[in-house]
């Protein structure tokens, strides 16, 4: 139970960096339409958004971009990697299969 609670743990913390990156980047850029999920294809897609904002980003917008989006994206980053390793490590890997956990793209 402890095992899958952890799994369950880091799954929240990547849908809240998620959150808290679109809502920054709503901020900058309007027309951002993504929902935070635990899908390939919302991640490239924050993936491209992120590169976008980051090439256009204004003076007046730089402690946004800082606060709201940059600092939430390494920490994604590193919440996915650590995930990823974490339901590959045993006893993890178990219960991961177990409950259908897979790794994250």
């Amino acid at each position: 139970m402890a095992v899958n609670n952890a799994i369950k743990t880091k799954l929240k913390q990547i849908i809240e960096l998620q959150e808290i990156m679109i809502a920054g980047m709503t901020k900058i850029n309007p027309a951002i339409s993504l929902s935070p999920r635990i899908d390939s294809s919302v991640l490239a897609g924050i993936e491209k958004e992120y590169q976008q904002v980051r090439s256009k980003i204004s003076d007046e917008n730089k402690d946004i971009f800082k606060n709201n989006i940059k600092s939430p994206y390494s920490n994604l980053k590193l919440v996915i990697s650590q995930y990823n390793k974490l339901i590959r490590k045993k006893p993890y890997s178990f219960v991961a299969k177990l409950m259908g956990h897979q790794t994250i793209a």
